[in-house]
């Protein structure tokens, strides 16, 4: 099923632009925020429900996952690097702590196969408002360390440790 499709289907346009209408003005009350999150839950269920894994989807997993591998090996470099860097400061509290996450982008992706103002505002929900804790702390797990917890106490001091990818057959 061509992806363009799932987001054509009735439920989820008629879904997305409740969202938008409600998102346009980014001041919700208690109901509108309560409203929004059970609008965006039932997206996430009908896009379950519509999602085929044809070839396609495969191929857009593929490219998703291949997109998080490559930020993940970023961030778990560049996370360590600093925590190295603040172990050898003399200026660094003896309580520091390093801390790397990867975040989607606020900007909606000039990829994305549906270009519309809605899906911009149902995007912007997602990312800016609090809505989906995913948004909210990141989109893999965070990489903490400290001098008290430090990578290999924590078992990630290889990027294989962080990913669970220790073994061979690991997936």
């Amino acid at each position: 099923m061509d992806i363009k499709h799932v987001f054509e289907d009735p439920r989820i346009v008629m879904l997305e632009e409740d969202i938008a209408r409600i998102n346009e003005y980014n001041r919700y009350s208690d109901e509108e925020k309560y409203l929004m999150e059970y609008l965006l839950e039932e997206r996430s269920s009908v896009l379950r429900r519509l999602n085929v894994y044809d070839d396609e989807m495969k191929q857009l997993l593929i490219e998703f996952n291949d997109a998080l591998r490559n930020a993940c090996t970023k961030l778990h470099r560049q996370t360590m690097a600093l925590y190295q860097e603040c172990l050898h400061h003399k200026d660094y509290p003896e309580d520091f702590e390093v801390e790397g996450k990867i975040f989607l982008d606020y900007k909606y992706p000039a990829l994305h196969p549906i270009q519309t103002e809605t899906a911009k505002q149902v995007w912007d929900a997602l990312t800016c408002e609090g809505f989906c804790n995913l948004y909210d702390d990141g989109c893999a797990w965070p990489l903490r360390f400290s001098r008290k917890y430090t990578p290999e106490y924590c078992g990630y001091e290889t990027l294989e440790n962080w990913f669970g990818m220790e073994n061979e057959n690991d997936n």
